[in-house]
């Protein structure tokens, strides 16, 4: 006699896991970014665009010899903390608007929005 192991629930289910890092930093930072009068969904896209909505992000030094730092890839700036960051981009956008983001005068932020 052959005996059959048991399925397990874990076997059984269905699903598609996504790391947390993907989940839940976007909805914070839109809650961040919410709290600001610009277009949260824009600088969320852009976000995304600039550094893959990663707040360690550092990019290689640009043409001028400037690293761009967080979230929103402020140029010259070292700011990590989200909210700080966010914070400083809007003071950005007050002053030079979306167009201070190279990938919203190229374009592409769009392919994050929703």
């Amino acid at each position: 006699m052959q005996v059959k192991p048991a399925i397990s629930a874990v076997n059984t289910v269905q699903a598609t896991i996504q790391p947390v890092a993907s989940i839940v930093p976007t909805d914070c930072y839109a809650n961040l970014m919410a709290q600001y009068s610009w277009d949260w969904h824009i600088m969320l896209a852009i976000a995304h665009a600039e550094s893959s909505c990663n707040p360690n992000a550092i990019s290689p030094a640009n043409y001028d010899g400037i690293k761009d730092f967080g979230l929103m890839q402020l140029h010259g700036q070292e700011i990590l903390d989200p909210s700080q960051n966010i914070a400083t981009a809007y003071h950005k956008w007050l002053t030079q608007g979306y167009h201070a983001w190279s990938t919203y005068n190229s374009g592409a932020y769009l392919t994050y929005m929703q």
